[in-house]
């Protein structure tokens, strides 16, 4: 089976997003204050170095990351739910590694929520193309539910065509 440039460039992507991930994750566990926009400077540096993704689409790639760590660390600081209520699935349907790596992430952001007492906007868009991480969407149009259940690219609704969403929980 050949693959369509398309393909193959959201493939890249993807792969763009695990990498950004597994280096935030090792930067995560060095001694010392963790700081999530440092820190993903630098994953986005050592991406970059490895030229399979322009420095535009790397950027890109880590604004997805950051959206998706910023919400589920906000979420985390605002509730006392677990992490299924974030994604509105069960934890066995995603990658043991991603989510270690994801987790870490999130919860060092947490923490420097905490520490700096940052407000979040809980009500970010999500829009078709983008990368997700993981966890559940609503078509703003339909209101019709994805589950993403790792990181992924995001097609337009399955039921009406729409290309905005809000990502939800059981708040």
């Amino acid at each position: 089976m050949t693959q369509t440039p398309e393909h193959s460039k959201n493939d890249k992507h993807l792969r763009g997003y695990h990498r950004l991930m597994a280096f935030l994750y090792e930067l995560s566990h060095q001694p010392g204050k963790f700081d999530l926009t440092m820190a993903l400077t630098q994953a986005k540096e050592k991406v970059v170095e490895l030229k399979d993704l322009s420095h535009e689409e790397v950027e890109e790639i880590g604004q997805f990351i950051l959206r998706d760590i910023e919400s589920a660390a906000s979420f985390f600081h605002h509730t006392s739910k677990e992490l299924k209520s974030w994604l509105l699935f069960d934890l066995f349907l995603i990658e043991h590694t991603l989510l270690e790596m994801f987790l870490s992430v999130a919860d060092k952001t947490k923490l420097a929520l905490l520490n700096l007492d940052r407000q979040l906007n809980w009500d970010l868009e999500y829009h078709t193309g983008q990368i997700i991480g993981l966890g559940t969407l609503k078509c703003k149009n339909c209101n019709h539910r994805a589950h993403f259940h790792k990181p992924s690219h995001i097609p337009p609704c399955a039921h009406c065509r729409g290309t905005v969403f809000h990502r939800i929980n059981d708040e």
